[in-house]
């Protein structure tokens, strides 16, 4: 006798056909036996005299409770390798011929009694280890810092079981929601694990790989209805999409594209192509959820692409449209990775600690009802700008999170959108076109895109984003806008704060953290980056939503701290209002430091890794000096540029557009070319020298670029302005 290698007993309660022995359709115990490999004839035989029916699909024997000791006794050579348990399964389920009606709910079943058992023996044997530890301790892989051989070796044992777990709770999670899944009217469809099938008159068909279709969705208002598509491609990655319905609209060749592009195996038979819209269209699954459009704030609760974070209500809510397949938001590694790797390199370094402070002050700006605004670092060395961009971006997702200013103003109205509530690291700003990056700065601190038509002449409604935004680049706003021949405006270099890059030691950089030199330290730092990346914004956000009004208290609370100690009594409306923007980055940071996101608390309260209590705060007034410091100190920037321009204007056509004073006197002795395009008269005097300007010239040519009353305010509250006698 061939022995197999492997056999499985376990208990069971269900229905089964009834069998020549006992005639009736009553309600029986049985055992299910489940085979690995194929058993010799004479047992196959033996177990069938006893009453067993073959179960197809499961690939195992059910048998009568009544026959458990002739089992078992026919089984003996096998017992050391049979685990018993028991489960209560509908013996509806099979057909009078063994083959089961519905693998699902069996399935179901099993994987129930599976996570019981498995999750006991886990729990049970990690309270054995260390009683202060939990099974969701192990979620993420332990951390073998200041660990023995023999402890890692346990840790990854638990790490490995509990991931276990975790794949079959979420297989769970998805046959539950095909169990609950029907097709309305006659179902011509099969579903197994090696595709969607048709059922024609002659042989099935294959349609696709296995395709499951889990939820009904729609969007807040009740419209954009669709269904939640689930698969696994070749590679065994799972895709997520929430289809529109609109797609099954025509010939649905971009919804058959889609589906390819994201690794789906489809026919390419002409008579299969519309087989696979209409299972979609067919399956009406009970389990419903809300699609919205973008990232962040819904309700109490955060939508990122790949989770919800906070009280979002009971339907689970998903993103589609533009920001459904962004794959910058991700995560790799864990909080504590992270900490040690990329927040701890951070401490000392005044601009990498508000770059990332930067990173959970997005979320904030809803919270308190902020505009948004951008920070730009700007340095003509390679001083770690895009680095310390880098590190931002890790707060939230890889290195695909870090964007280029190298796009249109149509392509940045997508990715500000991609980032709503969140942060945008846009790195080298001279590769976008001077002609345009005025008005993308001004865009993307406002918060809306551009007014558009669709085909039938009615408006679309623009794209709407609150993001916070870092930039780096060789040069300033200014200076970029220069060279297309265009001036910078103070509003835009008010929503972009240009903060110098180079902090007069190492570059960027202060501390270097035994490093031999910032070149060094940068890549060390870019490195660790691109590898430990996602799970502190996500922390944060879970902490945030706990009590968001307790989380807005202590918000505004950090935020006035900061205003109190960096803005001077009697400063502008400007400086107040960037101060503000530096205040919530301030504030982020606070919060991430007293929430354990960047540090790791160790004796005496003090962070082992990370930031201690105010280094976000001090880096943040760090920059704050360094902004005033280049911008003008605490005055008004449309006052100093107002006149700029005007002493520019005059330096250019005080000879050439203005005749002097004396020049019409009929005494006056001097002589010289007739005056072109004049614009006044200009008169020396022991003071200096007085302009009269003609009122056309002074509204076109003085006030241009600026407000003709603001220009007369100024020059007259400067003493450069004289009234006329009628005032």
């Amino acid at each position: 006798m061939t022995r197999p290698m492997l056999l499985y007993v376990i208990g069971y309660t269900m229905n089964i056909p009834s069998n020549e022995k006992n005639g009736n359709n009553s309600r029986k115990n049985a055992l299910l036996l489940r085979v690995k490999t194929k058993l010799p004839r004479p047992i196959k035989n033996k177990l069938k005299r006893l009453g067993a029916i073959w179960l197809e699909v499961y690939q195992g024997y059910a048998i009568p409770i009544e026959q458990k000791s002739p089992t078992l006794t026919l089984i003996e050579p096998w017992k050391s390798e049979i685990e018993t348990s028991e489960i209560l399964i509908d013996g509806g389920l099979f057909t009078s011929a063994g083959k089961m009606r519905n693998n699902q709910e069996l399935k179901i079943s099993i994987l129930q009694e599976k996570i019981y058992q498995e999750s006991t023996q886990l729990m049970c044997d990690i309270r054995a280890y260390d009683g202060s530890l939990s099974e969701t301790d192990f979620d993420t892989k332990p951390t073998h810092k200041g660990k023995t051989s023999t402890q890692i070796q346990i840790e990854m044992g638990f790490y490995e079981r509990r991931q276990a777990i975790l794949s079959c709770r979420k297989e769970l999670e998805l046959l539950s929601a095909l169990d609950s899944s029907t097709i309305q009217g006659d179902n011509p469809f099969i579903l197994d694990e090696n595709g969607l099938w048709h059922l024609d008159e002659g042989p099935k068909t294959w349609i696709s790989s296995s395709i499951h279709i889990t939820a009904r969705i729609r969007d807040e208002d009740g419209l954009n209805h669709g269904k939640l598509i689930e698969f696994d491609d070749a590679d065994g990655i799972h895709h997520i999409w929430p289809m529109p319905m609109e797609m099954l609209a025509g010939d649905c060749t971009e919804f058959r594209s889609t589906l390819m592009n994201a690794g789906l195996e489809i026919s390419t038979f002409s008579r299969t192509r519309g087989w696979l819209a209409d299972y979609v269209q067919r399956s009406s699954p009970t389990t419903t959820a809300r699609c919205v459009a973008r990232t962040g704030w819904h309700k109490q609760g955060f939508v990122l692409p790949d989770m919800n974070i906070g009280n979002l209500g009971q339907e689970r809510i998903l993103i589609q449209g533009k920001t459904c397949n962004f794959r910058g938001y991700a995560t790799s590694g864990t909080l504590i990775d992270w900490q040690q790797n990329v927040a701890d390199l951070c401490v000392g370094n005044s601009r990498l600690i508000f770059a990332v402070s930067a990173g959970f002050a997005g979320p904030l700006l809803h919270l308190i009802d902020l505009e948004g605004g951008g920070f730009h670092f700007y340095s003509r060395s390679s001083s770690g700008k895009t680095t310390a961009l880098r590190a931002a971006a890790s707060v939230f997702g890889s290195k695909a999170f870090m964007r280029k200013w190298k796009a249109t103003i149509n392509g940045l109205e997508t990715i500000a959108f991609q980032h709503n509530d969140t942060l945008l690291c846009l790195d080298e700003m001279g590769e976008m076109s001077a002609y345009e990056v005025g008005e993308a700065a001004y865009m993307l601190s406002n918060g809306s895109g551009k007014n558009r038509a669709r085909a039938d002449g009615s408006l679309r409604e623009p794209l709407t984003w609150r993001i916070l935004f870092l930039s780096s680049g060789e040069i300033g706003l200014s200076t970029h806008m220069e060279q297309a021949g265009k001036k910078s405006k103070a509003g835009q270099e008010i929503r972009l704060a240009e903060i110098p890059a180079d902090t007069g030691k190492f570059g960027l950089f202060e501390e270097l953290h035994g490093l031999p030199n910032g070149s060094s330290f940068s890549e060390l730092l870019t490195k660790n980056a691109s590898q430990y990346y996602g799970i502190a914004g996500r922390e944060f956000l879970k902490m945030i939503t706990q009590d968001v009004e307790a989380s807005k208290t202590l918000i505004k609370e950090a935020m006035d701290a900061f205003l109190l100690d960096a803005v001077p009594l009697g400063a502008s409306g400007q400086i107040h209002r960037v101060a503000t923007r530096f205040a919530i980055v301030a504030a982020a940071g606070e919060l991430s430091i007293r929430f354990n996101v960047t540090r790791k608390l160790g004796k005496d309260n003090m962070a082992e890794i990370g930031w201690d209590q105010g280094s976000a705060h001090w880096a943040a007034l760090q920059c704050f000096k360094n902004w005033t410091e280049a911008f003008g100190g605490p005055g008004i920037q449309e006052v100093s540029q107002l006149l700029t321009d005007i002493r520019y204007f005059l330096e250019q056509h005080g000879e050439s557009r203005f005749t002097d004073w004396h020049a019409n006197d009929p005494d006056s002795t001097q002589t010289g070319s007739k005056t072109h395009n004049r614009a006044g008269f200009r008169r020396h005097t022991p003071e200096g020298t007085e302009f009269y300007i003609f009122p056309e010239t002074f509204k076109k040519d003085i006030c241009k670029g600026h407000e003709e009353k603001f220009v007369k305010h100024t020059l007259y509250d400067d003493s450069l302005l004289k009234k006329a006698a009628q005032g």
